[in-house]
């Protein structure tokens, strides 16, 4: 399975390593999309880099040191501005 992977990766056409590894080609699919990392949070691209968040949440901790009560849409808003 791994030959097989590796080899449709390096430029062999995932049809071809299918068929000389005998590896079903939906199961071959399957492995690489599984054990492809591509550093993404899921299906959404992430809007702040992880600087500007840490800033977001020391921010965000702070006024709840304070007892100030901020919501969701208020956060939003900070982050999007």
């Amino acid at each position: 399975m791994r030959n097989a992977a590796t080899a449709g990766r390096s430029g062999m056409s995932f049809r071809k390593a299918c068929e000389q590894y005998s590896v079903p080609r939906g199961t071959l699919f399957r492995f690489v999309r599984k054990n492809t990392n591509t550093g993404q949070r899921g299906p959404i691209k992430t809007v702040l880099n992880a600087e500007e968040e840490n800033e977001l949440v020391a921010h965000v901790l702070e006024l709840q040191t304070l007892l100030y009560g901020i919501s969701t849409s208020d956060i939003r808003k900070l982050a999007y501005d």
